[in-house]
């Protein structure tokens, strides 16, 4: 597997670093930025069109059109946080605090963009996802 990063400096921009994917790409793993969020639709857009599966850790990618979404619940570490800060104003140290790490995560796999690429997925994944959009 080769890795080639490709980044995506401004929304705007999303049709061009698609041009300059080489020819051979033949997958996508997006990293969590604001300008990937923001280009979201048209990502998935393009990468349909060039039959590139696409794997986000945002569960919003699938429900646009990309393949998989499996990263951190994000209500759920937002809830955790809040009671961070709940700590914090009652007197704790954020020092003294543990660190915390996600512990529930979601899976949501887009069953349309499956087809379009031509994958068939295993039964035993998409019964673990949390979401499947049809």
């Amino acid at each position: 597997m080769t890795l080639r990063p490709a980044p995506l400096q401004d929304p705007d921009q999303t049709d061009l670093v698609f041009s300059t994917l080489p020819v051979d790409t033949n997958g996508l793993l997006l990293e969590n930025s604001v300008i990937n969020i923001r280009a979201q639709k048209r990502i998935c857009q393009l990468a349909l069109q060039r039959t590139l599966p696409t794997v986000t850790s945002f569960h919003e990618f699938a429900v646009a059109g990309c393949l998989v979404g499996y990263g951190e619940n994000l209500p759920d570490v937002y809830r955790r946080a809040a009671s961070y800060v709940d700590k914090i104003f009652k007197g704790a140290k954020p020092s003294d605090l543990p660190v915390m790490q996600a512990t529930t995560f979601d899976l949501a796999i887009n069953l349309k963009a499956a087809k379009a690429l031509g994958l068939q997925l295993p039964a035993s994944f998409i019964a673990r996802a949390t979401d499947v959009i049809e």
